[in-house]
């Protein structure tokens, strides 16, 4: 086959040959068949003719092929296309020495169907039809997007035949194009973890501040998004939340779910969450919300976080964004040093004024506002938390912190010179307000809630410290977050040797956080160290009927306590 070849038409029959299927190719001509489908490959002009020969090939010593075309609906117009081969295909990849340059160029097939048609592509073996649903490539809607160095051809063995399918995944850990699964195939996923899912780790950088490093991520990834993006700081978990930082990727900060124990095999959590809704998380929150409303996070700054403030309830309502209410914990398992400042500024001092803030806010680009002077600040202590309701200025110690949080990204920064020495444009201050009222100061103000700033009891009404849930023969679990209308989270601890059976009121999301055991039927275990793009045993999901009926959770450590965080939505039954 060459770059300019042509199809006068598909028969049934493949002459007893050697032949070489390339992973990708331009066609010239329509493709047909019978029943009125229509398949056209468009070359791709230059930029396709160049790296046509820079993908993988696959040679393949073939005795007899059958290929099968047809319309799997006709009402649809769903185009059925599989392939099946005669025993004893060999095959032999062979890669391009020069693939490793040409990696993150993506080859392009645009399906040109008639009006209104879809395409799905069916694995066919003797036994069994498998659909899988083709990756949609962000250049367009119709284009099938393939990374050639990842192109598999999977042979199974089925007696008298053996089928030849494809798998086409796209695994960038940065930009994942994952393959779509329907409904049922979700449902066989969630059933076969009995009610419970393995997450992925989701990485986020920051363009700020300094990592912490102890969120366990080997040393040499910490900069795996590239020195523009910044540092690896923050560790998402069961979020369907996209990242707001500028540069992130189309999927930053959406958790992925690990179906078959490879790291290239991945589907969004968000598919599940879409599709499955309340058999996924529950009743109450698909009645309320329409979707899994939280989110949680691990945060590892070196050094304070900047007086910030994410937007109150009216504040948002005006751009239509959402509020982000959140909620602190300091696990003693991630925080083997405590950073540079291990305290965190709530606020105004109550004897402070709105001009006074006003002042400092109008210094922005001018001089150091230092507006950190006009707050309050409480020294953190390992093992607790605190509240921290949208609309409240804050300014985050340098622990690393457990954040179960409301699905949102939305921020302002208050404070223009932070302690390290960083410089923070007026953008950072003006963003997420209406059209105009970008250099209104008393817009900005209101975006944060006044009374609650400057509560005079602030550290009695927030401050969250352990309260025991439950506590049986060799476990305990503590709420940790608690008291609000939005996100809370417990810690369970399974004593060595020992096995509890655990029922929870609500679907939930987490983290093994030390130790190792048994969690339902997965293995769990807290990494060491951990690569980027690597899967770990640390975190998962349970779905909101599993976790009424109960896991099992068990300690195979015979000196070291199991400990697992768990995050949870509000129809959890939160002190």
């Amino acid at each position: 086959m060459g770059f300019e070849h042509r199809f006068d038409g598909v028969g049934n029959d493949f002459p007893t040959s050697k032949g070489v299927f390339h992973s990708v190719v331009s066609h010239c001509d329509a493709v047909a068949n019978a029943d009125g489908v229509e398949n056209e490959r468009h070359p791709a002009s230059l930029a396709d003719t160049f790296f046509n020969e820079r993908s993988n090939i696959v040679k393949m010593n073939v005795s007899r092929h059958d290929v099968h075309m047809g319309t799997d609906d006709g009402d649809e117009g769903l185009v059925k296309i599989f392939f099946v081969d005669a025993a004893g295909t060999e095959q032999t990849s062979v890669r391009c020495p020069g693939i490793a340059l040409f990696d993150g160029i993506g080859y392009h097939v645009l399906a040109a169907l008639t009006a209104g048609t879809k395409i799905r592509s069916r694995h066919y073996t003797p036994n069994a039809m498998k659909w899988d649903a083709p990756s949609l490539c962000s250049l367009s809607s119709s284009c099938l997007c393939v990374k050639p160095t990842l192109l598999k051809l999977e042979q199974r063995d089925t007696g008298a035949k053996r089928p030849l399918s494809t798998r086409l995944w796209y695994n960038n850990p940065n930009r994942r194009k994952i393959m779509s699964i329907n409904r049922n195939e979700l449902l066989s996923i969630l059933n076969k973890g009995e009610g419970i899912l393995s997450l992925a780790p989701t990485w986020v950088p920051r363009p700020f501040n300094r990592p912490g490093k102890r969120l366990r991520l080997h040393p040499d990834d910490t900069y795996a998004f590239g020195m523009k993006r910044g540092a690896i700081v923050e560790r998402w978990f069961s979020s369907i939340t996209k990242v707001e930082t500028p540069g992130g990727g189309e999927h930053e900060g959406l958790s992925r779910v690990n179906i078959d124990g490879n790291p290239e095999h991945t589907v969004l959590f968000k598919h599940f969450v879409d599709e499955l809704g309340a058999d996924l998380f529950g009743q109450k929150l698909m009645d309320k919300y329409g979707t899994w409303p939280m989110y949680s996070k691990l945060y590892d700054y070196n050094e304070p976080l900047f007086h910030h403030v994410h937007h109150g309830e009216e504040a948002c309502a005006k751009v239509g964004v959402t509020p982000k209410h959140e909620h602190y914990f300091f696990p003693k398992q991630y925080n083997n040093h405590l950073g540079l400042r291990p305290t965190t500024f709530f606020g105004f001092d109550p004897s402070v004024t709105k001009e006074e803030v006003k002042a400092r806010l109008a210094m922005h680009e001018v001089a150091d506002s230092r507006i950190l002077e006009l707050s309050r600040a409480f020294a953190i202590q390992l093992g607790t938390g605190w509240f921290t309701p949208a609309g409240v200025v804050h300014a985050p110690g340098s622990l690393c912190t457990y954040e179960p949080q409301w699905n949102s990204d939305v921020m302002a920064l208050w404070e223009n010179v932070v302690g390290s020495g960083e410089i923070f444009d007026y953008a950072w201050l003006s963003g997420y307000l209406p059209p105009g009222k970008e250099r209104d100061l008393d817009t900005i103000l209101d975006v944060a809630d006044w009374e609650l700033n400057t509560l005079p009891n602030y550290r009695e009404k927030f401050f969250r410290p352990p309260l025991t849930d439950e506590q049986g023969n060799g476990y305990m679990q503590d709420w940790i977050c608690y008291g609000n209308n939005f996100v809370a989270a417990k810690e369970l601890t399974v004593e060595p040797g020992a096995s509890a059976l655990i029922r929870d009121n609500a679907a939930y999301g987490c983290l093994v956080a030390q130790g190792r055991g048994l969690f339902g039927n997965f293995v769990c275990e807290s990494p060491t160290l951990i690569r980027y793009g690597a899967l770990t045993a640390d975190e998962f999901y349970v779905c909101h009927q599993k976790a009424t009926e109960g896991v099992l959770v068990k300690n195979t450590s015979p000196v070291e306590p199991l400990v697992i965080l768990k995050h949870f939505g509000p129809d959890c039954g939160m002190p």
